[in-house]
């Protein structure tokens, strides 16, 4: 097998891919900080409403190994993102990380543009009041 190691001539992302461990990348960003400006060339899911593609806030999820199932949405909102990556990393999750999902799903990856506004309200009253989000 091959250890995750990241020497002089292997790039981080060469290195979790090639490992023989799960491994997960996740990077998201609206600066299109990569690939030398390359990424403006790839092809991106975004709504119809979006004009100017390639100046959205992209996230990209690159595990070395199959998920259980795909995840596809029209836009995902970055507050997902968390729970995103543990389902896709096969991690139980707490009950915040838990009702995080269950929205994801139930909105289609959408948040603020849900169309079940008594579910967001659901949603942000068990966040924030029974699992004391907004308690220090």
């Amino acid at each position: 097998g091959r250890e995750c190691t990241v020497g002089s001539s292997t790039t981080l992302r060469n290195a979790l891919r090639d490992c023989d461990r799960p491994a997960l990348l996740f990077h998201f960003g609206c600066h299109q900080p990569f690939f030398d400006g390359a990424i403006r060339e790839i092809p991106k899911t975004v709504p119809a409403s979006v004009v100017g593609p390639n100046y959205v806030t992209y996230y990209m999820i690159k595990p070395n190994y199959k998920p259980a199932r795909e995840y596809v949405f029209p836009a995902l909102d970055l507050s997902f993102a968390g729970a995103l990556i543990l389902d896709i990393a096969r991690v139980k999750k707490d009950l915040f990380f838990q009702a995080n999902a269950l929205l994801r799903e139930r909105c289609n990856g959408a948040y603020i543009d849900c169309k079940d506004k008594p579910l967001v309200d659901s949603y942000q009253e068990y966040v924030f009041q029974r699992l004391g989000a907004l308690h220090e």
